[in-house]
């Protein structure tokens, strides 16, 4: 398999300066918080151990996830290694940077920019603003676009966004909550009537909690996940049995794709690659 088929996931930073209602970290959660996740940055021997990674030559793409990995102070380290070793950078983030320090990255390297809308956390008009105003102004190479996680009430306000982002060429992806691996159960009808009208799928393709269990992926073979902390795993799913691979100090990537020891699998980032095989 060639190094166009693999990719590194590197969580630059568990710190994030939004507090969501929904999110998977739980910065607002003290249940969440209680949980053993170091809450730092990635200290300079694990993001120059991920740069020797990338030096490899071994993939091709780097996905930068935290927290919101555009704080990390080095960020634009990782983005010029990523540009020398001919990698395309897939940044989730939630926009809250200035417009200079993204134009930095897309200058160093191929980027593939994901804005997740946190609507109770910004001034929406301005966001609008910055997101048109990048548009407008970005490489041909760089990818653009956004998500958002509907909520029942800020429901109406999604649609609208998404028309007005439509018409400067913005896609604005409508996301479901998931609920015990199902789509929210407590959406009002209204919701689920107008994804049917419109054709918008709000659980792509099965993406997101999908039967995985005994199912074989490539993950820990084709990608690596690597912690703030330097701990490399063969996925997101960190509490996965046989899941770690090692620090990067030392760590053994799978020889052949491996059977998936968790019964549902509600990352997207492997579905949408082709890391499931069964």
């Amino acid at each position: 398999m060639s190094a166009k088929d693999k990719f590194i996931h590197f969580t630059t930073t568990w710190i994030c300066n939004f507090r969501c209602e929904y999110c998977s970290v739980g910065h607002n959660d003290p249940k969440k918080l209680a949980r053993k996740i170091p809450y730092y940055h990635a200290p300079d021997e694990v993001v120059n151990g991920v740069i020797a990674q990338m030096q490899t030559g071994e993939y091709s793409e780097i996905l930068l996830s935290g927290g919101e990995p555009t704080i990390h102070p080095r960020i634009l380290d990782i983005a010029e290694a990523a540009g020398k070793a001919g990698m395309i950078v897939q940044i989730t983030t939630n926009f809250s940077q200035s417009n200079d320090l993204f134009r930095k990255i897309e200058n160093l390297c191929e980027l593939n920019l994901g804005v997740s809308l946190h609507l109770s956390q910004i001034d929406i008009e301005a966001y609008i603003k910055k997101m048109v105003d990048f548009h407008k102004g970005k490489q041909k190479r760089t990818k653009f676009y956004s998500t958002v996680v509907i909520t029942n009430h800020e429901f109406d306000t999604c649609v609208k966004i998404k028309e007005r982002l439509s018409k400067h060429g913005i896609t604005l992806h409508l996301r479901a909550m998931m609920e015990g691996g199902k789509i929210y159960g407590k959406y009002h009808q209204r919701i689920l009537d107008y994804a049917k009208k419109n054709h918008i799928n709000l659980n792509p393709s099965g993406m997101f909690a999908m039967p995985t269990m005994g199912k074989r992926c490539t993950a820990g073979k084709n990608s690596i996940k690597i912690t703030n902390a330097g701990d490399v795993y063969r996925c997101v799913c960190r509490s996965m049995p046989g899941g770690k691979l090692g620090s990067l100090k030392s760590f053994k990537k799978n020889d052949e794709p491996e059977p998936c020891t968790v019964s549902t699998c509600n990352c997207s980032i492997y579905n949408m690659r082709g890391a499931i095989l069964d």
